[in-house]
């Protein structure tokens, strides 16, 4: 009895869930394709992290204050702009760091060396000596630091039409460093170039469908169609033998689109021409 009662509670839990299965897999469908949709990508940000006195007073009157915010619609260049809060020199290439506590000191037992040797006739000409390099030791990490223009490696984000800049990326912190506001501005557009083949007789009439030697190609990347040539084109049971080009077959692509058109003639037409 009690086998038969456990066969019956499995038949109907079996049925239980059948009824579920399409559902299930059409919600499990919606979910993976809804994903995949929010993942696509539209545009690139780059953002790039300055210290402010690497900028122009033009550049420095562009700086919005709080986090970068607003809606993406074109590849753009966010920079954010910091500035330096205490005594420390920053080397944001390399991470390493020169305190001040360290210069004063080699400043200090420079100097203090100079003032011990002034006191004997001889160790008057090298306490000057003394005295520029204990300058020297003081400012010359100031020269290397102007050097470097940005304090953190280029992050470069990929994001979907419309998204909030906000929900991108937040500022980082910076150590002796202060956050004080970002520029945004649109990257320059990549020029593109497209060059298109196409086969037709003297009249105009299309003898075989359009060919694409190079699509939305950088502007002065080289081309060439020539592997897209037909000596001759059969059609409605018609041969068509090759007679002349119109366009340049081989250069550089410029902006825009450019038509390479092969011109051919009805076999049996006079001044028939055959390409070496």
């Amino acid at each position: 009895m009690k086998r038969q009662e456990r066969e019956i509670r499995q038949r109907f839990s079996l049925r239980k869930y059948k009824i579920g299965v399409l559902p299930a897999l059409i919600g499990t469908t919606l979910l993976v394709f809804g994903t995949a949709t929010e993942t696509l990508a539209d545009h690139k940000v780059n953002y790039n992290f300055i210290d402010i006195n690497n900028l122009s007073a033009t550049e420095r009157s562009l700086i919005i204050e709080g986090v970068p915010s607003g809606k993406v619609s074109s590849d753009e260049e966010i920079i954010l702009v910091y500035k330096r809060v205490n005594g420390k020199r920053v080397f944001p290439k390399t991470g390493s760091r020169t305190n001040l506590l360290v210069e004063v000191g080699l400043a200090g037992a420079t100097l203090g060396a100079a003032v011990y040797l002034r006191k004997s006739k001889k160790g008057r000409h090298t306490f000057f000596v003394m005295t520029i390099l204990g300058t020297m030791v003081l400012g010359s990490h100031v020269i290397v630091a102007d050097d470097y223009q940005s304090l953190l490696e280029q992050v470069t984000k990929i994001v979907k039409t419309d998204a909030e800049l906000s929900q991108v990326l937040t500022p980082s912190e910076i150590s002796n460093y202060q956050y004080i506001g970002y520029i945004r501005r649109k990257l320059p557009a990549i020029q593109k170039g497209t060059v298109n083949v196409y086969y037709r007789d003297r009249a105009g009439n299309s003898l075989a469908p359009m060919e694409t030697a190079a699509q939305d190609g950088a502007v002065g990347q080289p081309y060439s169609t020539k592997s897209l040539f037909r000596q001759s084109i059969e059609k409605d049971g018609r041969t068509y033998n090759w007679v002349e080009t119109q366009g340049e077959e081989k250069g550089t692509l410029s902006e825009g689109v450019a038509n390479v058109i092969y011109v051919y003639e009805e076999v049996g037409t006079p001044h028939r021409l055959f390409r070496q």
